[in-house]
């Protein structure tokens, strides 16, 4: 049982260890800063944005002085994103171009 850790509920709220501070968060987290490697300034495009994942990789985006786009299906789904998130813009692949909505969002440099 070398692999498993305690985990310690004075930290944080043990629900955050499923989310934020368990999986969740470390896909999040690797994923966009060892793989995606952002620099400050650019843009990331999130797809999945709404979900736990997306949301997570979305506000790390942030944090790292990025900005954020997320892709979501539908309008409640995009509020969330710009509303509670802050990305900087969410795009609803359900009633948007998305080809056209991307590059409207994402300068080039």
């Amino acid at each position: 049982m070398q692999n498993l850790n305690k985990v310690d509920p004075q930290l944080a709220p043990l629900p955050r260890y499923l989310g934020a501070l368990g999986g969740t968060g470390l896909t999040a987290y690797f994923g966009l800063l060892e793989v995606g490697q952002p620099k400050p300034g650019e843009t990331v495009v999130v797809s999945g944005a709404a979900g736990a994942t997306g949301s997570v990789v979305g506000q790390i985006a942030k944090i790292q002085g990025c900005r954020a786009v997320g892709i979501a299906g539908g309008t409640a789904k995009c509020k969330y994103l710009t509303e509670e998130l802050d990305f900087d813009a969410a795009i609803d692949y359900k009633s948007e171009d998305v080809q056209a909505a991307l590059t409207g969002h994402c300068p080039m440099v």
